[in-house]
């Protein structure tokens, strides 16, 4: 991934090795993501959806190559969030809007720049005193499943690491990938919690009846209680399982 941010033809091992040099920091930091070509911005997209880039599993293999992770992260979400921040000013212009563009900025980056997640309420629209109480704060990602931390949260920090706190992939829900940040329970987002998950069909299995449906959506309780949390429902035929987990 950094060898396509750097522009590298070829990002292999071999190519790479040549740009480990005393120049390399400053490669990183002389990075203008305004002139990042469509193409490489392409292929950095679909290499950031690997897990691996958000899972936190880095942190414990290699702790330099998960912070080269995380430059490549916030590369991605500054790209999405010049490409929304630039159509979305392509539509205001369309329109007749004449305002300053400050506004349409931030919501650009609070609905889009989150890579793929969409955080309610908005946090960037709250002003600091209000984003020390944050009442059921909701991360969602299309398609994948969304959790709801119950209660008031304190968000004055969350508001700048949000996507390294909470990874929603298919099937399953990470809070504080990275164990070593992960706070004591009942603290920051390590607290009650509701969950919901789509596509969470099984792989082989069919359900031709009502009591076929009802047999799997036991296993998938009695598989909820064996992880700690409490079942709530599953839907057989949409593939949506819910639950509510006392902390992380």
């Amino acid at each position: 991934a950094v060898g396509i941010v750097l522009g590298v033809s070829e990002p292999r091992w071999a190519s790479m090795r040549k740009m480990l040099d005393n120049n390399f920091l400053a490669r990183l930091h002389s990075f203008e993501p305004g002139s990042f070509p469509e193409a490489q911005r392409e292929r950095l997209r679909l290499l950031l959806e690997v897990p691996t880039f958000s899972d936190g599993s880095l942190s414990e293999r290699c702790p330099a190559v998960a912070s080269l992770a995380t430059w490549c992260n916030h590369v991605g979400r500054f790209i999405e969030w010049e490409s929304v921040a630039s159509q979305l000013g392509q539509e205001l212009v369309a329109v007749g809007h004449g305002r300053s563009s400050e506004p349409e900025t931030e919501v650009a980056r609070s609905h889009c720049m989150m890579g793929g997640l969409l955080v309610e309420p908005d946090l960037w629209k709250l002003p600091e005193d209000e984003l020390a109480y944050v009442e059921n704060l909701t991360v969602t990602r299309e398609g994948v499943g969304s959790v709801t931390f119950q209660g008031s949260t304190d968000c004055r920090q969350l508001v700048h690491c949000l996507t390294e706190v909470v990874v929603l992939n298919p099937g399953e829900v990470v809070v504080y990938p990275n164990q070593k940040l992960k706070p004591p329970v009942g603290s920051d987002l390590n607290k009650p919690a509701s969950i919901t998950l789509y596509g969470c069909h099984p792989k082989t299995q069919r359900f031709p009846d009502t009591r076929a449906r009802e047999k799997y959506k036991q296993r998938v309780r009695a598989m909820t209680e064996e992880k700690g949390a409490e079942f709530v429902d599953y839907d057989c035929d949409r593939g949506v399982w819910q639950f509510r987990v006392a902390h992380f």
